[in-house]
């Protein structure tokens, strides 16, 4: 697989690039017709920005490009395209499995709740559950429900956050950065900027090619994502009444239904937010030294 950075990375990148030099050579034809030194002095200083620019742009493709073959050395796939798959996997092979297997726990533990047995007759009868305890089964599956659902669509909302920093990290904000550094007044907001478009492009979705590749080690040869597979199989709406009884007797499923929530809620939670806090880190960090070192 060829790494191929974003299409309009170099057309829109370029556009800058030209938009400032055109700035800097208004400016310094200005000062050459009315006199000015000190436009002329802005002009030539501008002109040194441009050229930092252009390193920076260089540094940028470079940057992307070896962390993207790396990504397809290590992973087999652009970052992008590897956190997708990784965030997809757990939503549709844990997350809606393991939300299924509760709803369909919850509905059985309901329905066995309200079954009753008498004895004796007439005044003298009293009666009893058949299934005593169930009811708390109930209760706790459906918190346990309750609590995947923000998960799952918090996982969904990594995917969409995911593409739409493909779509526009270098061909909105990473331009918008170039333009703002030319002047004085708006350069540091030109640095935030263009250490945004790093930091979301690269870093954010390296994050997760790392944590793919971190859980593939662990839970490779792990029998239990086998046997989620077949009894997830077993549980299906098909096998749903024929099942329902030897089902919820069955102990084996709640160890796989927590085996899965296990494994699943420090990917779908603790993950996403230390990447995060790895992205916004680096972009303080880049951002200082930006500040610092080439203004």
């Amino acid at each position: 697989m060829v790494c191929d950075i974003n299409v309009g990375f170099n057309l829109d990148v370029g556009i800058a690039l030209m938009l400032m030099l055109l700035l800097v050579s208004i400016a310094y034809m200005l000062s050459q017709a009315f006199k000015r030194q000190d436009w002329e002095l802005w002009a030539r200083m501008e002109l040194v920005q441009v050229g930092v620019s252009f390193l920076i742009v260089i540094f940028i493709g470079g940057f992307a490009y070896s962390m993207c073959s790396a990504s397809v050395f290590l992973a087999g796939g652009d970052p992008f395209e590897i956190s997708e798959q990784y965030i997809s996997n757990i939503n549709w092979h844990y997350l809606f499995p393991a939300h299924y297997q509760l709803q369909v726990l919850s509905f059985q533990s309901s329905a066995l709740s309200t079954l009753y047995t008498k004895f004796g007759t007439g005044n003298w009868n009293f009666q009893f559950p058949v299934f005593p305890g169930v009811g708390g089964i109930s209760q706790v599956s459906t918190t346990l429900m309750v609590m995947l659902s923000p998960i799952s669509l918090s996982m969904v909302s990594q995917l969409v956050l995911l593409q739409f920093i493909q779509t526009i990290a270098l061909q909105a904000i990473l331009p918008v950065g170039l333009i703002l550094r030319i002047f004085p007044v708006t350069r540091d907001a030109g640095s935030f900027l263009i250490a945004s478009a790093i930091a979301f492009y690269i870093i954010f979705p390296w994050t997760y090619v790392v944590n793919a590749k971190a859980f593939e080690s662990i839970w490779g040869n792990d029998p239990i994502a086998k046997m989620t597979e077949s009894v997830n199989a077993h549980f299906s709406m098909a096998n749903f009444m024929p099942g329902f009884f030897t089902g919820f007797m069955n102990p084996e499923r709640f160890m796989l239904l927590y085996a899965t929530l296990a494994r699943t809620i420090p990917q779908a939670l603790f993950l996403p937010a230390l990447s995060m806090v790895i992205t916004v880190t680096f972009i303080k960090a880049f951002t200082k030294v930006m500040i610092r070192k080439l203004n």
